[in-house]
């Protein structure tokens, strides 16, 4: 795609944000605050899709234009728009108590359909540092390959002690060992041949009536029948293929995605090479402003100054003191104020000087006035008395504390009145961030578009270079500050001597200012390593395993279902004890919400409280390992794999987990984006944690939740914990320790549909559901209760036969071709005799774990509420639900 279709869709999205802000006012919460919660949520869910579909279109720019100067402005909106999709995201789970909202009816409504509200993580955090992650990723690949060398030593030294035996006899045991797979295997194909003979001979003996033969004819011309009709539809289907009617069996979606994706990355890499040669060509651009423009500015600020001083003398009588370096110097002044502005501050003071003078003037005359009076009596004669003898001051005063009696009752009233209005103003909707803090930094970055880059016409840059115009004023605004740092050292020297000189005024003594203690400032963490270097320290995780290099998984490679009607489904269960589970889509954007946009850059984090730790719980071997790789590779995080059978030798006890927690985080603080990973996340409130990791698991929890609790916001550090068995830990403690709880459930019908087919696709870049539409569905039905790991290892292993091996290279080297009429339903059928479901008792177990989640029982009141079932509150209802009557 070329440089103006960017440049066009910059321009669509702008008018659609300038469209969305004129309705997204700063007061929309507050005009919302007495209405339903149901349109509550229509409010914010028809923001929270239009502001979704904004900022893709943004994303996608930020992505693809390769100028350098554009991608600042569209960096800061693309920031604000996630801050303001995160307020949104948070307030819809305040108003409807759920981690998930099912918005396909809102979309319908605007047009949009199901693949629209998928949330896509944003691309610059990889694209801007590109080169920091290539040389991590080539350490952590030298630590692996170091410490693979190692084992593969440690095995040859065992070996080697081992008892030696000499070479006939290894060959001898080789030989023998081969002769008895061969006769055994040899004795398993007997039996099962006899057991075939066996069953067919019970099937096919004894005599044939015509009935049977009668029987047998139908079937064999149905049969012919049918086969004849498949190769028929099949002729026909590859003719309307020809004539591009109908797609081709080969699905070529792979083909297409992977040219897309490659045209994007040169575009990239186009973009690396601008970024580079724009941050080089700032430096050079700055000395070459020094070296020809220093003098002109110097002498423009020294004139500037000059002249301020001689008006504002002009105007006061006297040299102005000259602003200090903490309130700003002449820029306070002069920079920040137009001339017009100076000029009438000047006016304001030489009136005001006028003023002075001429009441100092009047109480001159008035003075020598009274003094010619006190010559004659003693200052008060006849009319000088008053005539009521000070009655009126009197009454006056007590007047006025009357009055003041009166407004300290009627406050009082005021008060009693507010506080017996409090409950009336609780029941009004409260929003978690009554003001939003994205919405006047957009609007700033839309004006700074409307005025400078809507109308800039930058066709004959082809090559999307920077604008040297824009750098120079830049540099020539830094350059003038820096300069006029020493100018205003010189001009405050100068103005003293003015001061002494002229007014005989001498320079004051400036006193140092004592410096206060700052309050609420935290401490920081204290370093148990001080002389430790960052290059030891990653040498030890990495060779520890702990800091780890993980495969590229993208959030979309998480395949499942979409669930249409959610909403109506979770309000025809709302009586169940069992909540409604979410589908793969949910989860991603559950995670791309909590896990990755706080960690995207600091502002985001300062002014939207961020999520700092969650966990997810399912059943074993169904993708929580998956969906944790791919959380790490859209932030191209560092990722800490907290599993203490790696290093149960190295760090024992309380002391050794505290040094590898602290070590952990010094190395992520560097390493920002972190992703901390917790296996076996039971473990920390299970009372059947092994006894031999037990305290260091204590240890664990307990640094792990002061840290969550203290965590300052310029730590981008996200802990992720994963857990198989939930129901080992109490529900409380789980949502105590992690802030959000994402259950990853069993694939239903329709995942596994998906999965399925997905996976043979990939595998062989054929799509089964288009070409045969028994297959793949009957395959799910069968495989309820399974995960969805155990689908793709089965699909995988399903797709190994139709690849016969080459002759002669083993069962590693397959052949290219492929017999597509092995897969089949009767392979499949063997395979998953031999999958473990998980159903039953531990699914049930499961679901009931979850079940009893905080946010899952306010949610239920939430539904209770919403479709008018919830009883009146009883004061003397209690929790359980029994009421009792006082005595």
């Amino acid at each position: 795609m070329s440089h103006q279709y960017y440049a066009d869709l910059w321009r669509q999205a702008h008018l659609e944000l300038d469209a969305l802000l004129m309705e997204d006012k700063m007061d929309l919460f507050s005009k919302l605050k007495n209405e339903l919660p149901r349109l509550i949520f229509e409010v914010l869910a028809g923001l929270y899709l239009r502001y979704l579909q904004v900022y893709k279109k943004f994303d996608a720019c930020l992505d693809q234009i390769a100028h350098p100067q554009k991608r600042i402005l569209l960096r800061n909106i693309v920031e604000s728009l996630i801050g303001r999709i995160q307020e949104l995201k948070f307030e819809m789970v305040n108003v409807e108590q759920s981690d998930f909202q099912y918005l396909y009816n809102y979309a319908m409504e605007l047009g949009h359909s199901i693949t629209d509200l998928e949330l896509v993580p944003p691309r610059y955090i990889l694209n801007d540092r590109y080169d920091n992650l290539q040389e991590r990723d080539a350490l952590l690949e030298k630590y692996a390959e170091k410490r693979e060398s190692i084992l593969i030593r440690k095995r040859a030294m065992k070996a080697a002690q081992a008892p030696s035996h000499s070479a006939e006899e290894m060959a001898l045991r080789m030989e023998r060992s081969r002769q008895a797979w061969l006769y055994v295997s040899g004795l398993i194909k007997s039996r099962k041949d006899t057991l075939k003979n066996r069953e067919a001979h019970k099937k096919f003996t004894g005599s044939y009536s015509a009935a049977h033969i009668d029987a047998a004819l139908r079937i064999q011309a149905f049969w012919k029948a049918a086969k004849t009709g498949k190769l028929t539809r099949n002729l026909r289907r590859k003719e309307l293929q020809v004539l591009n009617v109908v797609p081709s069996d080969s699905n070529h979606t792979l083909e297409h995605e992977a040219t897309i994706e490659a045209i994007k990355e040169e575009r990239r890499e186009l973009q690396r090479r601008n970024q580079k040669q724009y941050e080089e060509q700032q430096g050079v651009i700055k000395e070459q402003l020094k070296d020809t423009e220093t003098p002109g500015i110097v002498n423009h600020i020294e004139t500037q100054i000059r002249q301020w001083f001689l008006e504002y003398r002009d105007a006061t009588g006297s040299f102005p003191d000259f602003p200090s370096v903490e309130d700003g110097g002449s820029a306070s002044l002069l920079e920040k104020k137009n001339p017009q502005e100076i000029a009438a501050e000047l006016d304001k003071l030489r009136l005001e000087r006028e003023k002075a003078e001429a009441e100092a003037a009047e109480e001159a005359r008035l003075a020598a006035e009274g003094k010619g009076k006190d010559k004659k009596g003693k200052g008060k004669g006849k009319d000088g008395k008053d005539k009521n003898g000070g009655k009126d001051d009197k009454k006056k005063k007590e007047k006025e504390d009357k009055k003041k009696k009166g407004a300290s009752k009627d406050k009082d009233k005021k008060g009693k009145g507010k506080k017996k209005g409090k409950d009336k103003e609780d029941l009004g909707w409260k929003p978690l961030i009554p003001q939003s803090a994205f919405i006047p930094t957009m609007h700033e970055s839309m004006i700074i578009y409307h005025d400078f880059w809507e109308r800039r016409d930058d066709k004959a840059n082809l090559s999307q270079e920077f604008d040297s115009d824009i750098v120079r004023a830049e540099k020539r605004k830094e350059l003038k500050d820096e300069l006029r740092v020493e100018v205003d050292e010189s001009m405050r020297k100068e103005v003293d001597y003015l001061k002494l000189s002229i007014d005989g005024q001498k320079p004051k003594k400036k006193k140092k200012k004592k410096k206060g203690k700052k309050k609420g400032k935290k401490k920081k963490e204290k370093d148990l390593t001080p002389n430790r270097t960052l290059e030891s320290i990653f040498e030890e995780l990495a060779m520890n395993n702990i800091l780890q290099s993980y495969p590229q998984v993208q959030m979309k490679d998480y395949w499942g279902s979409v669930r249409f009607i959610g909403e109506q489904l979770c309000e025809a269960n709302y009586d169940f004890d069992k909540p409604l589970m979410p589908q793969a889509e949910e989860i991603r954007n559950a995670l791309v919400h909590y896990c990755i946009l706080p960690t995207v850059s600091i502002t985001v984090r300062e002014k939207v409280p961020p999520v700092k730790s969650l966990l997810l719980a399912g059943p074993p071997h169904n993708g929580k390992h998956m969906l944790a790789d791919a959380v790490c590779t859209a932030l191209g995080a560092t990722k800490f794999q907290l599993d203490l059978n790696y290093f149960k030798s190295m760090y024992k006890g309380k002391a050794g987990i505290t040094m590898l927690l602290h070590l952990i985080r010094k190395l992520g603080r560097v390493f920002q984006p972190s992703v901390i990973v917790i296996d076996h996340a039971e473990y920390l409130f299970s009372k059947k944690a092994p006894k031999t990791f037990k305290s260091e698991y204590k240890a664990i929890k307990k640094d792990l939740h002061k840290y969550i609790k203290k965590m300052p916001l310029e730590d981008r550090i996200f802990i992720l914990g994963i857990t198989s068995s939930p129901t080992e830990c109490t529900p409380k403690g789980a949502s105590g320790f992690f802030n959000k709880i994402i259950p990853v459930p069993l694939p239903d019908y329709h995942a596994r549909v998906v999965i399925l087919n997905n996976t043979l696709e990939r595998q062989t870049g054929l799509n089964f559901l288009a070409m045969d539409q028994f297959l793949i569905p009957t395959v799910a039905k069968i495989t309820q209760g399974a995960t969805s790991t155990q689908l793709i290892d089965m699909a995988k292993a399903v797709v190994k036969l139709a690849h016969p091996p080459l002759r002669g290279a083993g069962d590693q080297e397959l052949d290219a071709t492929l017999d597509k009429r092995i897969i089949n339903l009767d392979n499949f059928v063997s395979l998953t005799t031999e999958l473990k479901m998980f159903a039953g008792k531990p699914l049930d177990q499961y679901e009931a774990w979850y079940a009893k989640l905080p946010i899952n029982k306010e949610r239920r009141l939430v539904l209770e509420d919403k479709l008018g079932i919830n009883d009146p509150p009883d004061k003397n209802k209690k929790k359980g639900g029994s009421t009792k009557k006082k005595k």
